[in-house]
């Protein structure tokens, strides 16, 4: 009989709280400035005596673009991961399933939130409504490495409140495939704490291989092994800890932050016979 498991998928986040004055964004370039470029770059139609703007969603600049996420594409994440991906930036291959992120290609993809590097589980601990702009760097400079291409985050910061949330994504049967993502951050004046945890599993109670290679010699012989595998076990679990805290003026900012990592994989076994 063939067993078949289905995806539970569970999202939740709540928040609260003031946000900045408009228009305030005290990353690298305003979104003040970010506004008036889309506005240049935008197209607008007149209907009698009024004047519809519609904005351009990328605004293509020297070195990156500036992607602006649409209502709907915020409506429809959990989180900055799933924007990330429903924003469709060329190259990038944005899989849903295990929140990685890559590049066609091959090569690393370096993360930013506001300017500081990030990690993936940092990413998916995002609040969509909080994003203001993606800037992405499709052939970034040697000021960013070896990194074949940059993302970077470009999100708001409240003068005060919080929020949190988890996204869980498991089959039924629990020791097959699943994450979970849980994230919590608090805003007071200039200053920002956040804590999240990511975990993932996977589990296959029967893996094989079958193997087949020929060897040949100088001498113009070949030998021939054939390997039939038996099934057995494989089992793998990863845990994602951080917590940071960022402290942030018009002109200076400091960051702190702890991350801890650890994976398990108690089964990983092949057996076969020759």
């Amino acid at each position: 009989m063939k067993r078949i498991f289905l995806p539970l998928l569970f999202a939740v986040s709540v928040s609260y709280g003031q946000n900045n004055a408009p228009g305030a964004d005290t990353t690298d370039g305003s979104l003040a400035e970010a506004q008036l470029e889309t506005a240049a770059d935008s197209t607008a139609t007149a209907s009698l005596d009024t004047v519809r703007v519609k904005a351009a969603t990328v605004v293509t600049k020297i070195d990156r673009k500036l992607v602006f996420p649409t209502g709907q594409q915020i409506a429809g994440a959990a989180n900055g991961v799933e924007l990330l991906r429903r924003l469709m930036l060329p190259r990038l291959n944005v899989d849903p399933v295990t929140n990685s992120i890559g590049i066609l290609g091959g090569g690393e993809v370096q993360l930013r939130i506001n300017g500081v590097k990030a990690e993936q589980q940092e990413i998916a601990a995002l609040q969509p409504q909080d994003v203001i702009r993606v800037e992405y760097h499709d052939n970034p400079g040697i000021r960013y490495g070896n990194a074949a291409a940059v993302v970077d985050f470009i999100v708001r910061r409240h003068e005060t409140g919080g929020s949190a949330g988890a996204d869980i994504n498991n089959t039924f049967k629990l020791k097959t495939n699943g994450y979970r993502n849980l994230r919590a951050k608090l805003n007071h004046r200039k200053s920002e704490f956040s804590i999240y945890y990511s975990g993932s599993h996977s589990g296959l109670e029967q893996m094989w291989r079958d193997n087949e290679e020929t060897f040949r010699f100088a001498d113009g012989t070949t030998l021939r092994r054939i390997e039939e595998g038996t099934p057995n076990r494989h089992q793998t679990a990863s845990n994602y800890f951080g917590a940071n805290y960022n402290y942030q003026t018009d002109k200076r900012m400091l960051n702190v932050g702890l991350k801890n990592t650890a994976r398990n994989q108690p089964h990983h076994d092949f057996a076969g016979k020759l």
